[in-house]
């Protein structure tokens, strides 16, 4: 094996679903073969325990006082308090705020000796770069690649290189625009250091291939989910339940499920976990006589509730600028419904990646419109059905899901 440096926002973590989704991949590696710069988070010490932490409030100290800031983070450093959980930048995310985030780590002096002395010590002989729109990372990638002459793998759940609209704020903004070329600068000129791409769903593969020339390829992120086949349900407690992200008027999705399920079904009611993103969110769902809102829960809890459900729930809202913005994203939800054994509604519109694939191997129920949730929901408790979407979703853990050493077949593909 080779030594990976994993350059991303977001570590190792439990908690965090980007950091889910890297400790899935890096779960069947030796700790000695990783270590990871990253700029916030709960560090999960089981996938690796060599960490650097530099946080976008170090950053801006180092700015400021023209100081270096930043520190090795071990599980000692973190029994003594240093704090790193309240070091994610909670403010409002706007144009302005990403471009003057950029120039703060642009100009900063956080890459001071100690950092170089951290790279020094472990030799990287390859890296892995969490692939989003932080410039600085690209950066970073850059001048450890060629410092190290050794190659960069990118891995992204994203297409922001192609989102020429503004999707943090979504009205005009002549420093999104800026943003917007300051980021498509960066790919590109990364683009000459990259060896291999992996993308986590094959249409947004498709999608980098058409612009890059390294070779693009895909791959789902594993799930640990035990799975139980829940063909047989409860038929004396029915549970459905939406576990995952509020925003993006998701909840307007929720609501108007919910309805048409207490329609047919006039006793359930749909449990909905996640953090609500703001208040006015919180109370519709709170208003809505068909939904019970639970708020958020831990990961582990989250398993629990999918392994006890009837039935689970995914939700898009369908507006152009979701259809649109939404079109690659693959919920890390998703694949877990898939692989719990628990059978899900999709109701999303037919474009998006996440609905093309389950639709391709029909291991969920679908449903693109309101005639068609209908016809779902009157569908989703029936034994022979639920059967055929749980067979299929069997299968498609074993195909998809199942693959713990891909991250070693990755690396052997390409050194």
């Amino acid at each position: 094996m080779k030594r990976i440096l994993v350059l991303s926002n977001a570590c190792f973590s439990k908690s965090d679903s980007n950091g889910r989704t890297l400790a899935e991949l890096f779960s069947s590696l030796d700790r000695k073969f990783i270590a990871q710069f990253f700029v916030y988070g709960m560090p999960d010490f089981t996938i690796c325990d060599n960490y650097y932490n530099v946080s976008d409030f170090d950053a801006l100290r180092s700015l400021i006082k023209n100081k270096t800031y930043g520190e090795k983070i071990n599980y000692e450093s973190l029994n003594e308090g240093i704090g790193l959980a309240n070091k994610k930048n909670k403010r409002k995310k706007t144009p302005l705020n990403k471009l003057l985030r950029e120039l703060v780590w642009k100009y900063g002096k956080w890459d001071g000796d100690e950092l170089k002395k951290w790279i020094d010590k472990f030799k990287p002989e390859l890296i892995f770069l969490f692939l989003g729109d932080s410039i600085f990372l690209n950066r970073l990638a850059m001048e450890i690649s060629e410092k190290y002459q050794i190659p960069i793998i990118v891995y992204s759940t994203e297409n922001y290189y192609f989102k020429k609209y503004n999707y943090i704020s979504r009205n005009f903004s002549i420093f999104y625009k800026v943003f917007y070329c300051f980021l498509k600068h960066s790919y590109k000129k990364l683009e000459n250091y990259v060896r291999i791409a992996y993308l986590n769903t094959p249409l947004l593969a498709e999608l980098y291939q058409s612009e890059f020339k390294f070779p693009c390829n895909y791959i789902f992120s594993p799930s640990k989910i035990d799975f139980v086949d829940n063909t047989k349900f409860n038929q004396e407690n029915i549970v459905v339940s939406y576990l995952g992200n509020l925003g993006l008027g998701r909840h307007k999705a929720l609501i108007e499920l919910s309805e048409k399920l207490n329609n047919i079904y006039p006793n359930l009611k749909l449990d909905v976990y996640g953090n609500c993103p703001n208040d006015l969110i919180k109370l519709e769902l709170n208003s809505c006589k068909y939904i019970r809102y639970l708020g958020f829960v831990s990961y582990s809890e989250v398993i629990k509730i999918m392994h006890t459900s009837a039935l689970l729930i995914h939700v898009e809202d369908s507006t152009d600028y979701n259809n649109n913005d939404l079109k690659y994203a693959f919920s890390t939800k998703i694949a877990d419904s898939i692989c719990s054994g628990t059978p899900l509604l999709l109701y999303a519109n037919k474009n998006l990646a996440e609905t093309d694939f389950l639709s391709k191997h029909q291991c969920a129920f679908i449903a693109t419109s309101k005639e068609e949730l209908n016809n779902a929901l009157n569908k989703v408790f029936d034994y022979e059905e639920r059967k055929k979407v749980i067979d299929n979703a069997k299968k498609i853990k074993k195909l998809y899901f199942s693959n713990f050493n891909q991250i070693i077949d990755i690396i052997r593909g390409v050194i």
